[in-house]
């Protein structure tokens, strides 16, 4: 099977693996104690790490695995969690061994940062058995990470919200660079977007905080690129959004992008989890592509596996 194939398949099992999903997820970390918890990743598990702090109002934090092993400030923290779907990312192993109290979150409970980590929750979700960009992988670990820290009632509506991504990305046109830009709850999605756009057809692509994205990156900005803002529309983003299209860049706020109602109200998250898997996906099929991006560059993915593992 490719690797688009495999891609493919693992965004359309998300569904229905999020209808039983529910009961299954942690139980949440009590609100005393998640100032005294961090979480921490690679790659795509980071972006799941820094959900766990937006969703928990920042009383849990997130860090890069290098930081905590090379701060102790951060080392001493009275739990961390290491989120690693191989569980064999050597940076997140040194993060278990440098700290006392470790809780590995994985897919493989034979790993290293299984054996390394005091404590461990195994994720359980269907796959291919295809290594491909991380779709379904990342949702479980998403929300796992974000059941440790609030409830959730945004399981309800998984369907409608992946048609609703379905139909936008169908829809969307992407041109010169892309800049994805999010807020609290969003900005780790960016986060993974771009991942997705990195991984699956090695586009050049930028990730960037709304606010901060119009004092910096907007000047690398050229007539021709493309602003996706992942929030939903309001006065705020609609004058960013005029404003770029002043100035020649397609800038625009996906139309079906769900309103937060409430803090524990997953439809965002999920529909900003959704979007980018399924856009790329449709221009990986556009292309004729039969692999993602990162299988087929050859020497940049040696240059990773050399520094990863």
């Amino acid at each position: 099977m490719g690797t688009i194939d495999a891609y493919r398949n693992e965004i359309y099992m998300q569904p229905r693996y999020l209808e039983g999903i529910g009961p299954k997820l942690p139980i949440t970390i009590p609100a005393v104690e998640q100032s005294r918890c961090i979480f921490t990743g690679s790659g795509d598990s980071m972006a799941a790490a820094m959900l766990a702090e937006s969703f928990s109002c920042r009383r849990a934090r997130a860090a890069d695995p290098t930081d905590i092993t090379r701060n102790e400030c951060l080392a001493n923290f009275d739990r961390i969690y290491i989120v690693s779907i191989s569980g064999n990312t050597i940076a997140n192993v040194r993060a278990a061994d440098k700290t006392t109290d470790s809780v590995a979150i994985t897919a493989r409970p034979d790993s290293r940062l299984a054996r390394a980590a005091h404590n461990l929750i195994c994720l359980d979700f269907p796959h291919t058995r295809t290594i491909t960009a991380g779709s379904i992988s990342f949702l479980a670990s998403s929300l796992t990470c974000i059941s440790l820290v609030c409830g959730h009632d945004g399981l309800s509506r998984t369907t409608r919200v992946f048609e609703s991504a379905k139909k936008d990305a169908e829809k969307m046109t992407v041109s010169g660079s892309l800049y994805i830009l999010g807020n609290l709850e969003t900005f780790p999605l960016a986060m993974y977007a771009a991942a997705k756009f990195y991984e699956v057809l090695g586009y050049d692509t930028r990730y960037a905080r709304i606010e901060q994205f119009s004092h910096m990156e907007l000047f690398s900005a050229r007539p021709g690129d493309t602003v996706l803002v992942l929030e939903e529309p309001n006065s705020r983003t609609q004058i960013l959004v005029e404003s770029m299209s002043r100035a020649g860049i397609h800038a625009f706020t996906p139309a079906s992008i769900p309103r937060k109602r409430e803090s524990n109200d997953l439809a965002q998250m999920l529909y900003c989890t959704f979007l980018p898997q399924l856009l790329t996906l449709r221009l990986a099929e556009e292309s004729d592509l039969e692999d993602c991006h990162f299988v087929t560059a050859h020497k940049l993915r040696s240059a990773s596996n050399d520094t990863i593992y």
